[in-house]
Formats: C-alpha cells, sequence, structure tokens
C-alpha cells in the first residue's frame, strides 16, 4: 500500500483476481459420484416404468403392466442378472452382445430382438439419469449394436406362422366362431371339481368373441367401469369404459353392449360370486368384472386376481390339445377375432367403412374434442357410440346366430 492509502498498480491487480476468485459465477464441475451397479440400473429403470411419463412431443403415455412384465422378463434373464454386482461403467459392447446371443439360442430371436430393445432403453435411462447414475460415456454407444440374424431354420418357422395366420385371417369365419363357442360351452360343463373351469376364463372366452378387445380387457374391465344402463343407449343396453392408461393406444375407450354382451359380464359376475361365496366365504369381494376364483395371486401381496390375459390363450391351447376342437377348423387364438369381426364389417351391407376401425379401437378420430365426458356430444363426437352401436349389433346377433345354427343354446350362469 502507498503512503496515500492506496493499493499499488501490481496489489490492485492481485487483489482483484483474488476478489474474482472468490466471487466466480462459473458452476463448479460436481463432485464425483459412486456409478450404480447393473442390479441398481435395473431397479430404478423398472420402477420408473410405473410412472406416467410426456414423450418428447408431448404426448402423455400411462403405466403398461405390459410392457413392465415383458421388461422385468428380460431383465431376469440369466446372461443380464450374472451382471447384477458389475458397475455400469465397466458394461461393453462385447458383454451385451455376448447376452444378446445366448437368449438368441436359448430363447429364440423374437425374444432376443425384444431384450436387446428394452436393454437400450435401460441404459438410455442411465444416460438421462447420468448425474445420479454416475454413468461416463462420450456417446450412446450401445445403440450401435444390433440384433443377430435369425438362423436359416426360425426364417423358415417365421414364413410358416406368417403363412399360416395370413391364411386363419382370411378363413376363419363367424360361422367357424360359432362351432368353437359350442365346443366350449360342452368342454366347460364337462369339467368338474379341481378340474372347473373358472367364471372368468368361460365368460372371458365369450367376451373376447363379443368385443374383439384386445386380450388383455377382461383382466383391466373394472366393475365400476361397466355401465349396467348406458343412458345414450337404448333400453337394455350398457357400456364398457376403459381409461387411457389401460388401452394399448394410450386413449380412452368406450364399447356399447347389446343386451346378449351385457348378459355375458352380468353372468361372470354371478357365478363368481356364487363360486366365492361356497370356496371362500361370503366376506370376500372383487372390483373386476372378470376375475380369478383365486384370492391371492402370485404376488402374496394381491389379494383381488383378475383372469390373466394370457390364461385364455392357454384355455384355448388345453382345448385342442384335448382335441375338443374340428382339427379341419382353422387354428384360432384370441387376437384372431378382431380379423374375424374386421372381415365381418367390412362386408356388412350399408355398414360405415369406419364402423370396425371405430369397434376394435384401432383408430379414435376427433379424440380431442373438449367436451364433457358426461355429455352426448363426447358420446357420439369423441367416441362415435352410434357407429359402434350400429356395428356391436350386427356383429352380436350374428355371432349369435351362428352358435345357435351349431348347435348352441343361449348361454346362462351355471353356479347356484
Amino acid at each position: 500500500m502507498t503512503d496515500g492509502g492506496y493499493l499499488s498498480i501490481s496489489e490492485a491487480r492481485d487483489e482483484a483476481a483474488s476478489v474474482y476468485a472468490r466471487n466466480d459465477p462459473t458452476p463448479k464441475p460436481p463432485a464425483a459420484v459412486p456409478s450404480w451397479a447393473w442390479a441398481d440400473l435395473d431397479r430404478k429403470f423398472q420402477d420408473s416404468l410405473q410412472e406416467i411419463r410426456v414423450t418428447k412431443s408431448g404426448r402423455i403415455k400411462y403405466p403398461s403392466a405390459g410392457t413392465q412384465e415383458d421388461v422385468r422378463l428380460t431383465l431376469s434373464k440369466a446372461p443380464l442378472t450374472a451382471w447384477r454386482k458389475i458397475s455400469i461403467n465397466a458394461l461393453t459392447a462385447d458383454m451385451i452382445v455376448d447376452a444378446i446371443n445366448y437368449i438368441h439360442q436359448n430363447h429364440g430371436h423374437r425374444t432376443c430382438c425384444k431384450s436387446l430393445t428394452y436393454l437400450k432403453s435401460t441404459m438410455n435411462y442411465a444416460l438421462k439419469k447420468r448425474r445420479e447414475s454416475g454413468l461416463v460415456c462420450g456417446t450412446a454407444w450401445w445403440m450401435m449394436i444390433e440384433p443377430p440374424d435369425p438362423e436359416g431354420k426360425e426364417i423358415e418357422a417365421m414364413i410358416e406362422r406368417k403363412t399360416t395366420l395370413t391364411q386363419a385371417k382370411s378363413d376363419f369365419t363367424v360361422d367357424n366362431l360359432g362351432e368353437l363357442l359350442v365346443k366350449h360351452e360342452e368342454y366347460c360343463a364337462g369339467r368338474t371339481a379341481e378340474q372347473k373351469i373358472s367364471p372368468g376364463i368361460r365368460w372371458g372366452v365369450w367376451w373376447i368373441c363379443y368385443t374383439g378387445n384386445r386380450r388383455r380387457s377382461p383382466t383391466v374391465l373394472r366393475r365400476e367401469e361397466l355401465l349396467m344402463a348406458d343412458p345414450f343407449a337404448e333400453v337394455g343396453w350398457g357400456r364398457a369404459m376403459w381409461g387411457a392408461h389401460e388401452m394399448k393406444g394410450q386413449a380412452g375407450f368406450w364399447l356399447p353392449l347389446p343386451p346378449d354382451v351385457l348378459h355375458i359380464a352380468v353372468s361372470s359376475m354371478q357365478d363368481w360370486r356364487a363360486l366365492v361365496n361356497k370356496s371362500h366365504g361370503f366376506h370376500h369381494n372383487t372390483q373386476w368384472v372378470f376375475s380369478s376364483t383365486r384370492r391371492i395371486g402370485r404376488n402374496p401381496d394381491t389379494l383381488d386376481v383378475a383372469v390373466n390375459g394370457s390364461s385364455l390363450s392357454h384355455y384355448l391351447a388345453d382345448l385342442r390339445a384335448d382335441y375338443k376342437l374340428d382339427m379341419r377348423m382353422p387354428k384360432f387364438t384370441m387376437q384372431l377375432t378382431r380379423s374375424v369381426i374386421g372381415n365381418f364389417l367390412d362386408h356388412y351391407p350399408g355398414m360405415p367403412s369406419s364402423a370396425s376401425s371405430l369397434l376394435l379401437s384401432h383408430a379414435m378420430k376427433n379424440g380431442s374434442d373438449d367436451a364433457a365426458p358426461t355429455t352426448k356430444r363426447f358420446y357420439l363426437t369423441s367416441q362415435r357410440m352410434d357407429l359402434k352401436a350400429q356395428a356391436m349389433r350386427a356383429w352380436s346377433d350374428a355371432l349369435m346366430n351362428a352358435y345357435i345354427k351349431a348347435g348352441g343354446i343361449p348361454p346362462m350362469p351355471s353356479e347356484q
């Protein structure tokens, strides 16, 4: 400091540098955090799938039980669980390729492709959360990995499956579906005691044949979403409703129920009530229209179990394995019902061309209508219930006529 009390030029320069350093607004780099182990990433990624998300385009994406189950099964495969204690920074392209090749050899090409897709999504989540996950990488190198090509026999099997499905979509008719339901009713009636077919399965097959809804719909149809009387429809008609979070297309969906179809849902609830009263007592209740008679699921915390969607397909496989179906009949799957309904409606005289797409939830035009869901404008313009009702009337009448023609009698509750 000079005699006049001021800093010299050199001192002032040093002091200015010191003050600037103490008040530097530039953010300091975060302290390094330990990277997640693969087990941490596995758990956190699966937890994230239970949350509502917003896509890059701003679209709301609801949690999907089907996707969560697929991811759980994928990440539980042996070559991936072997990584549990490995740091995600230690993963290499060779490790992923080896794991995918193992899955290919042991589970098939389709499963290995799906596994790679979910594995990439898992790593993308770690990259998005890199401040927490501790992932260090310049680029998302895992996105460059491609699945292995299918092998010769796999290609032949793919061609055969595609040919069989294409032929079945063309050959299977409403008359075939009527015959199948006759065999279904005979089979259910002949099973007793421990072999008895549960109400959820018996009536669930009918429900899928009537509605063409994707096979998970019996699993997620809640009693509170079933209207026994639709205030905007004809007397005797009901309505089934699914929220956006329950539909594959992520859009709310309503379905008009003619009396015959409403009868299926009511019968399922009646038979379930009577059977559970006898087997478990009167104090049990369920939120599901197509509920399992098991009161505890595979998850011991689940005390109200809906019919599992895949159970319907397994039941059909048992039906065919027991030679209860005419082997000349085209092979039937639950998903095939949608093609049968679509083909029927597309050739039905006077049926609007959009009716089958609306009924099968292929398209939801005017889905952005801002009318309140309790108004008739929403009922007609957003859900197009008038066209759906026209299609449901034609299809339900045709299916019941085909069933009667094949020798069936109208199905009734079987439990007393």
